[in-house]
């Protein structure tokens, strides 16, 4: 018996800016990059304030997201606040 061999899937090995960091500019993309090529899905990348509640700061979506090889690239319509904390999910 052979088990079919998976792919592990990318991880994510840079972002800009960085994880933690203070003092990103408001208007700046968030770029993360992947341990390899990604591809497009379907549905909405959620970018969320990072609270108590998680809010849903934008969903964004096909026309706010680009994808080049390895690379992600997120830009949110609006300017993020200063001294607030983010996550995407």
């Amino acid at each position: 018996f052979d088990a079919p061999v998976v792919d592990p899937a990318p991880t994510v090995t840079g972002a800009s800016p960085a994880d933690g960091s203070y003092g990103a500019a408001p208007h700046a993309n968030i770029v993360v990059t992947f341990s390899e090529n990604i591809t497009r899905g379907a549905g909405a990348i959620e970018l969320r304030r990072d609270s108590a509640d998680g809010a849903l700061v934008e969903a964004l979506s096909a026309a706010r997201v680009s994808v080049q090889g390895a690379t992600l690239t997120l830009d949110p319509s609006a300017a993020l606040a200063w001294n607030t904390r983010y996550f995407v999910r």
